[in-house]
């Protein structure tokens, strides 16, 4: 696994590349946005890790940009500040993950291991007349074009991919959030019904409340 790692942090650059090819990861590391695309004009990378405070042209700016122009590949934005309205920025921007300075390697190891193996899922997935085109990330239901938030398109794929199975709320949890089982929290139940709304609304209802266990999709002919 090869990642391009673009901080203008001359530390960081001398440490992480090290940390996470102790780990099983080549790392890449280059000091803003013009060398990183001198870089990937002749490299191929499973994924980049995007500083967000950078001179010049920031990392929301470079993130948006290669969205814009088709680029695909995974993008987890690296920061020192945790506030939400920047993380709830780049997610929207196209980011595949966010993590806040200082990290554990380990952690940053398992967040890059995860958004390539996403990244990897099979293309278009289809369920009756549901169609999820995962490298796009789009939606479409009986024709219909389904706009989704980043957050729902994931707990949607993870549903999709269980293929009829029940899906636990601690596993959307770990799988979507990546966190532990969190007994007060509703984000699962809002996700699911925020979905809902959005894909049951001219069409037979296609998730599924599994008492007791958690919810899995019908099965649409």
């Amino acid at each position: 696994m090869r990642v391009l790692l673009i901080d203008d942090d001359a530390e960081v650059r001398g440490v992480l590349p090290a940390a996470l090819q102790r780990r099983g990861i080549q790392t890449r590391a280059v000091e803003g946005v013009a060398d990183a695309r001198s870089c990937m004009a002749s490299e191929s990378f499973d994924a980049l890790l995007l500083d967000i405070a950078m001179p010049g042209t920031s990392g929301m700016e470079f993130l948006a940009d290669l969205r814009q122009t088709g680029y695909r590949d995974p993008v987890i934005l690296v920061s020192a500040h945790e506030a939400v309205q920047e993380r709830v920025k780049g997610l929207a921007l196209g980011a595949d993950d966010y993590v806040v300075k200082p990290f554990d390697p380990e952690e940053l190891v398992e967040r890059i291991r995860a958004v390539v193996r996403r990244n990897r899922r099979v293309p278009v997935l289809t369920r009756g007349d549901l169609v999820v085109d995962v490298g796009r990330r789009s939606v479409r239901r009986a024709g219909r074009k389904v706009e989704l938030s980043p957050r729902e398109f994931d707990v949607l794929l993870v549903l999709l991919e269980a293929d009829g199975e029940v899906v636990t709320r601690d596993q959307l949890l770990r799988e979507v959030w990546d966190m532990p089982a969190e007994p007060g929290t509703t984000m699962v139940e809002v996700q699911i019904t925020r979905l809902r709304k959005k894909l049951d609304r001219d069409s037979p209802h296609l998730i599924q409340t599994v008492v007791g266990r958690g919810y899995r999709l019908m099965p649409l002919v």
